[in-house]
């Protein structure tokens, strides 16, 4: 499964040309990075990166079309995040008693 994690972490290495950089950038070991990527690659199931002739990372054709993908989906994590509509977990209910599931059944007939 996709996560953010892996989106974000793909989004720097194509913006930076370097896990390295990248690496550097989200605060994060190199390692971390490369396993992101491959995680990333593996659940989408083709090459996001290739690699060009200064050593550095260039996004392949398929990594690209991803890439504004990200690039939307992220945008939109933010916004939902600074506008305080982030999906937060719900908090389960504490199951009703004999007393209330009657109540409940009398008033919602």
């Amino acid at each position: 499964m996709v996560s953010l994690a892996q989106l974000r972490t793909f989004q720097a290495v194509v913006e930076h040309r370097s896990m390295t950089r990248a690496a550097r950038a989200l605060g994060i070991a190199v390692s971390s990075v490369s396993t992101q990527v491959r995680a990333l690659t593996d659940d989408l199931g083709f090459a996001l990166l290739r690699r060009t002739d200064d050593g550095g990372y260039d996004a392949t054709e398929a990594g690209r079309a991803v890439l504004k993908s990200c690039v939307i989906v992220l945008r939109e994590v933010e916004r939902m995040q600074s506008a305080g509509t982030a999906p937060t977990p719900r908090t389960p209910r504490a199951p009703r008693t004999p007393t209330q599931q009657r109540a409940h059944h009398s008033t919602a007939a």
